[in-house]
C-alpha cells in the first residue's frame, strides 16, 4: 500500500528546490535517494517532456513513520506545513499502514521539465530553457514481512 500527499501551494523554482536539497543534506541523515525519469507526453503537444524526481527515504519499522515527517519537516523547512504533517499521520493511521512491518518513508521531489534530455535512445545533458516550479510530497509504502 502507497500514501503521497502533496502541498499545491508548495511551488519552488529549480534552482530554490536544489539549493533546498543541498542544505538539507538529506543523504547526510541516513536518507536514501532514487531518481526516475518520466517521459509525459501532453495533450496538443508534439513534443514530449521529462519530469524528474528524487525520493529520498528510510525504511523504518512502521509505528515510526512519524518521527521522520517530524524530521522531514525540520529538515526541509517551508516545504510542508505542520497541519499536513498532522493530516498525512492520520491517514497512514486510517490506512493502517502503522500496522505493517516495514514502511519506505520519506519525500519524493518532482522537478518540472529535468535537466536530462532523451536523444536518439541516449540521455544526456542539454539545456534548461527556462526554469520551471519544482514540488514535493511526503510518502510512505507499507511492506509485510
Amino acid at each position: 500500500m502507497e500514501l503521497k500527499m502533496f502541498d499545491h501551494d508548495f511551488r519552488p523554482s529549480h534552482s530554490q528546490m536544489t539549493e533546498m536539497l543541498k542544505e538539507a543534506d538529506l543523504e547526510g541523515h541516513g536518507y536514501e535517494k532514487e531518481v526516475t525519469l518520466r517521459l509525459v507526453e501532453e495533450p496538443g503537444s508534439d513534443k514530449p517532456r521529462y519530469d524528474r524526481s528524487h525520493l529520498y527515504f528510510k525504511i523504518v519499522s512502521c509505528p515510526q513513520v512519524h518521527q521522520i515527517y517530524q524530521e522531514i519537516y525540520t529538515l526541509l523547512p517551508g516545504a510542508f506545513r505542520l497541519d499536513m504533517i498532522s493530516k498525512y499521520s492520520k491517514e497512514v493511521k486510517f490506512s493502517h499502514l502503522d500496522s505493517m512491518e516495514l514502511c519506505k518513508t520519506g519525500v519524493e521531489v518532482h522537478f518540472k521539465k529535468a535537466d536530462t534530455c532523451y536523444e536518439n535512445g541516449k540521455v544526456s545533458k542539454c539545456r534548461q530553457k527556462r526554469a520551471l516550479s519544482s514540488g514535493a510530497c511526503v510518502t510512505t509504502t507499507g511492506h509485510k514481512k
